[in-house]
């Protein structure tokens, strides 16, 4: 696990968890799950580490979320990268810029970068599911 960003969700506890909305009040229950299963992509970017409860980490483990999840948590989504580019901004903006390309101008002053950066997350979760035949999940 990325000690650097289980740190610094650590520091803002109580958090929201990502996938169920419920309450994340302490270290013991917070996990830092993969949106994208470390299992199936091998890569603990920033963009793909998000605060959940230990129970909901637990069900959903290598499984892909559902589309219409992904979009019901965008905002809860984009205010975890919001948090992390202010907490670590060369390293978000070098690994967002891996998945959604060197045009992404990830920056404080880049203006639009969360929508793009979005639709990327989407179109990789929508990849990977069509071409593993990844089950799909929702709490």
């Amino acid at each position: 696990m990325d000690q650097e960003i289980r740190g610094i969700y650590e520091t803002r506890l109580p958090l929201e968890c990502v996938w169920s909305g419920r309450e994340v009040a302490s270290r013991s229950n917070l996990d830092v799950d993969h949106a994208l299963p470390f299992a199936l992509w091998q890569d603990s970017s920033s963009w793909n580490l998000f605060p959940a409860t230990a129970s909901i980490n637990n069900q959903k483990r290598d499984k892909l979320p559902t589309m219409e999840l992904v979009r019901r948590r965008k905002e809860v989504i984009v205010s975890y990268w919001e948090l992390l580019f202010e907490a670590s901004p060369t390293r978000f903006a070098l690994e967002s810029r891996k998945l959604a390309g060197p045009q992404l101008a990830v920056t404080p002053e880049g203006g639009n970068w969360q929508n793009p950066l979005f639709s990327t997350f989407i179109e990789a979760i929508e990849y990977t599911a069509s071409s593993r035949g990844v089950p799909r999940w929702e709490p």
